[in-house]
């Protein structure tokens, strides 16, 4: 049943006219005031039916509350739209700003386009790192005893026949280049306690959701390997003697997978034969 419809018109129109009018409905609506239309009739009118422009005394608008709140709104639309200009005007503005930084990032690393975005969003989700104090940079003329002061040292050091016999026989030698203030290479010992504390540290990075499993030792962000060289230098020095915490930066790059495929790869597997059980 098709609900119905009160098509009357009131028996003194003029009510609906701040002044009588001497024709207050179009003259397309012929229907008589006193008969209510069918829905027939109201679906063959509606076409017809043409609104009058209404046009309003000055003193009207002064004193009928209807149309001060017409104005109230039209005004409101013109403010709004206002600021949406403006709002799309600064959006512009900044997405060029984005758009030239993720430009210049994938010059500089020659990575794509999509991967530095990505990774500009890690960075911009992460929480602020508290400034750190800057490293103490030791000097050269310092420490002469010191083999491996640069990486370069380390590298021309392999070519030669005491490197390929420290390859050939030393459990230790990919760390080799870790040593004393006095050259003499560090034992087991104190290597495995500084893994630990560099194990230690990102553990903290991935329990503040700091670091996820797409994270790379490359892509961690400056903050977070800052934090980690301070405390590796603050904790154990000799990783500090050499050229721009070069080594370091060899022990996280090199460790840094082992603990991602641990904490990271293997456990999010674990987790995928568990929901499939």
């Amino acid at each position: 049943m098709h609900p119905s419809f009160d098509f009357s018109i009131p028996a003194n129109p003029s009510l609906l006219y701040d002044e009588p009018s001497e024709q207050p409905y179009p003259d397309a609506l012929t229907i008589p005031p006193t008969q209510a239309p069918t829905q027939m009739q109201a679906a063959q009118i509606q076409p017809q039916i043409q609104l009058p422009q209404l046009q309003w005394p000055n003193n009207q608008y002064q004193t009928n509350p209807f149309i001060q709140c017409i104005h109230f709104l039209e005004e409101m639309v013109t403010k709004l739209k206002t600021e949406n200009t403006a709002y799309k005007a600064r959006f512009s503005t900044l997405q060029k700003s984005y758009d030239t930084l993720v430009a210049q990032l994938c010059r500089t690393t020659g990575s794509n386009t999509s991967t530095s975005s990505n990774t500009i969003n890690v960075l911009l989700q992460q929480p602020a790192q508290p400034e750190l104090p800057p490293l103490p940079q030791p000097k050269r003329d310092d420490f002469p005893l010191v083999r491996f002061w640069t990486h370069k040292n380390w590298k021309d050091w392999h070519e030669t026949a005491e490197g390929q016999h420290s390859k050939m026989n030393d459990k230790n030698h990919n760390m080799r280049y870790l040593e004393d203030e006095n050259g003499r290479p560090l034992n087991h010992t104190s290597v495995m306690k500084i893994l630990e504390c560099m194990r230690g540290m990102w553990h903290g990075f991935r329990n503040q959701k700091l670091i996820d499993a797409s994270t790379t030792w490359t892509s961690m962000s400056l903050g977070l390997k800052k934090a980690l060289r301070y405390e590796l230098a603050k904790s154990h020095p000799v990783t500090n003697l050499g050229e721009d915490e070069w080594k370091i930066d060899k022990l996280a790059k090199d460790h840094y997978p082992s603990f991602k495929q641990t904490w990271f790869t293997n456990k999010t597997e674990e987790k995928e034969k568990r929901a499939t059980k």
